[in-house]
């Protein structure tokens, strides 16, 4: 199993929805979603991950990370100007690290 399909299985039992149900909500198959949750296939679509947020009552940026996925509003503000937000990002982590 990956990290997303685990936080999706965590996440969906906690709330008490069957994998059909969740299936059924963000509008995927059944089978799809328990190939998901088993890592069978990769993270779907950025769409479907934010659906499945949704449903599931959190950060749709959390469940993006576990997919190796970041939303594309974020990329769009990176692309806006990649130096300085690369340079931010950067600072911020060294931060995160030292302290």
């Amino acid at each position: 199993m990956n990290k997303f399909g685990e936080e999706i299985k965590r996440l969906r039992e906690k709330i008490g929805l069957s994998q059909r149900q969740l299936a059924f909500k963000v509008d995927v198959t059944p089978t799809y979603m328990s190939k998901i949750e088993r890592g069978e296939f990769k993270a779907p679509s950025e769409t479907v991950i934010k659906e499945i947020a949704r449903v599931l009552n959190t950060d749709k940026d959390i469940l993006l990370s576990y997919a190796d996925k970041v939303d594309k509003e974020l990329l769009d503000i990176i692309k806006s100007n990649p130096t300085q937000y690369a340079s931010l990002l950067r600072e911020r982590a060294k931060k995160n690290n030292e302290g």
